[in-house]
């Protein structure tokens, strides 16, 4: 288990400690304006804000993939399994969080979600728009990070297959 310490600069006493992630965890963000809030995420797939005064988690997410072409050895070997985060902000306004993850994906968190909402019960819902193909629901690109080089001619191919990128 990995622990998130919070330590008094003064004393050097541990103020607070919760097991918060099953594995390393490379992104720890303290909100821009409400100090008592920071997020973590890790190579666990799971997101948390932490309500640092009391030590709750007052979101969390786990990163699972569970869309996207299977295909490739990659992405095959990660279906339907934890995906790890590498990096992330919260947004300058304190509304959003922002995280990165293994597969080269962006997942953006809005903080206010569930205000707008709420003042937007009355009005009728907007259907959603149907996806011709399931796993076109999350915001992926298959060609995102393939090699790319040269052929003879100077013209750029994918490395793989030989073919321009799409």
């Amino acid at each position: 288990s990995q622990l998130l310490c919070v330590w008094c600069a003064r004393t050097g006493a541990c103020l607070l400690g919760v097991a918060a992630h099953s594995a390393p965890c490379p992104v720890l963000a303290a909100h821009p304006a409400d100090p008592s809030l920071v997020a973590s995420a890790g190579a666990d797939g799971l997101a948390c804000v932490w309500d640092i005064g009391t030590g709750n988690c007052v979101f969390s997410h786990a990163n699972v993939l569970a869309h996207g072409p299977t295909g490739a050895e990659a992405e095959a070997q990660a279906f339907g399994k934890a995906v790890g985060y590498n990096d992330g902000r919260f947004a300058p306004d304190g509304l959003g969080l922002v995280l990165t993850d293994d597969m080269g994906r962006v997942r953006i968190f809005d903080a206010d979600g569930e205000k707008e909402e709420e003042a937007d019960a009355t009005s009728a819902p907007v259907p959603p728009v149907p996806s011709p193909v399931p796993w076109t629901g999350e915001q992926y690109f298959n060609t995102d990070y393939y090699e790319l080089s040269w052929d003879a001619r100077g013209h750029v191919v994918d490395v793989r297959c030989g073919l321009p990128p799409l």
